[in-house]
């Protein structure tokens, strides 16, 4: 069996162990995997981005608190 990706192979053993054809498609465990990993690097992102913002809105350049 090739595990190339797109080739069917989750429609063929889907097929082949409940003897019925999948009508909806069905997100292999890789397409989950990228999925899940995009979302996380969007909300790093964001909170970045927000953290970012709110340092500009104290005044930035905090540096050298003070503290010797």
């Amino acid at each position: 069996m090739s595990f190339h990706s797109a080739v069917g192979k989750t429609c063929l053993l889907t097929s082949y162990c409940d003897n019925t054809f999948p009508e909806d498609y069905v997100p292999t465990m890789k397409e989950k995997e990228e999925d899940n990993v995009r979302r996380q690097r969007s909300r790093i992102e964001e909170e970045e981005e927000e953290e970012e913002e709110e340092e500009e809105e104290e005044g930035g350049g905090g540096e050298g608190g003070g503290e010797e």
